[in-house]
């Protein structure tokens, strides 16, 4: 099963994320390139029909009314474990609009991708950062947009001062090894250096199909004062 959550329009090697495994998963949350609010979709990728069948049933809680509405069956019953995971008509509806426009608000986000990575190349030449790059044979959708600085302390006084010029940037996810539930499970933060050395360093820019010229300026002109002085 493919953790493809944050993936959709992306590839390696020539082929979409999702579609490498036997089944891919995708999000629709409100925080990725796609969006209807919540949900996501299961992407059946072999000629199974036992996988497609029980797919069906438990998305129905657990019924083969799928069956029963192509005309397959007189009526339905429960026959798998399930839940009600049929998505609202007008959620779809809006998550659509934006799959209609696919290719588009990937190539906006590449342009934003592309201005980030222009504008801090030169500081990244110098060591000040790492910035984002894409691994070879990927082609990304352009999720996020990230820095990495040497420490904690020059992340935090480049995001105080981009929230103080009011340019929405952000740190990632705290580890998974080190959250709450991971501790509760066992793990260390020691456990993955490197991991904890990247979240504690890492930092986000805004990255959303609107950005707007006018606005990426700003944002260059203030960030790139920001790193001037460190």
């Amino acid at each position: 099963i493919e953790d493809a959550a944050q993936a959709v329009n992306a590839k390696y090697r020539g082929k979409y994320l999702g579609g490498i495994g036997h089944m891919g998963c995708y999000s629709f949350h409100g925080t990725k390139n796609f969006t209807s609010g919540e949900g996501g979709a299961l992407i059946i990728n072999r000629e199974d029909e036992q996988l497609i069948e029980r797919a069906e049933c438990i998305r129905q809680k657990g019924t083969d009314r799928s069956k029963f509405l192509r005309g397959e069956i007189d009526s339905y019953s429960w026959v798998d474990t399930g839940s009600s995971y049929s998505p609202s008509e007008l959620l779809m509806a809006l998550l659509y609009s934006q799959l209609q426009e696919l290719d588009y608000i990937t190539q906006q986000r590449r342009h934003i991708h592309a201005y980030y990575s222009n504008l801090l190349q030169p500081f990244a030449d110098k060591g000040l950062m790492s910035i984002t790059q894409l691994p070879e044979q990927c082609e990304g959708n352009y999720h996020i947009y990230y820095m990495v600085f040497h420490d904690k302390q020059h992340r935090e006084y480049v995001m105080k001062k981009l929230l103080d010029s009011n340019i929405g940037a952000s740190t990632h996810f705290v580890p998974l090894h080190s959250s709450e539930m991971g501790r509760k499970l066992g793990y260390k933060a020691e456990d993955l250096l490197i991991t904890e050395q990247i979240s504690k360093c890492i930092l986000r820019l805004p990255i959303y199909p609107d950005l707007n010229k006018p606005e990426l300026d700003y944002i260059a002109e203030k960030l790139t004062a920001i790193l001037e002085e460190l």
